[in-house]
């Protein structure tokens, strides 16, 4: 008796009623428009992360580099700088004369 029940509601083969009542009640997924909408979300989402990495690495890496950049011309004395390159060997001039 539960045995034919069973085989009964286990059908391979659904009739049109079944599956046109079902095909009633189930939402149709958007298709219209699909394609634009995943890429719009991709294009936001591609711009938000472009923009804030452009802000972090202007605020952590040239920003600061500028300022040391600054700090360091400002004091730098170039014949100085000449004189040391020049007693380490690493520089040969044809005149040594830098007074």
């Amino acid at each position: 008796m539960i045995a034919s029940r069973v085989l009964r509601s286990i059908r391979l083969g659904t009739s049109s009623r079944f599956s046109s009542t079902i095909a009633g009640r189930l939402e149709k997924p958007p298709l219209r428009g699909q394609h634009r909408y995943s890429m719009q979300n991709a294009f936001l989402a591609a711009l938000t992360i472009s923009l804030g990495s452009g802000f972090l690495l202007n605020t952590f890496f040239w920003l600061p580099r500028k300022k040391r950049m600054n700090e360091f011309f400002a004091n730098y004395d170039d014949a100085k700088r000449a004189k040391e390159l020049i007693e380490g060997g690493i520089l040969d001039l044809v005149v040594d004369d830098l007074d």
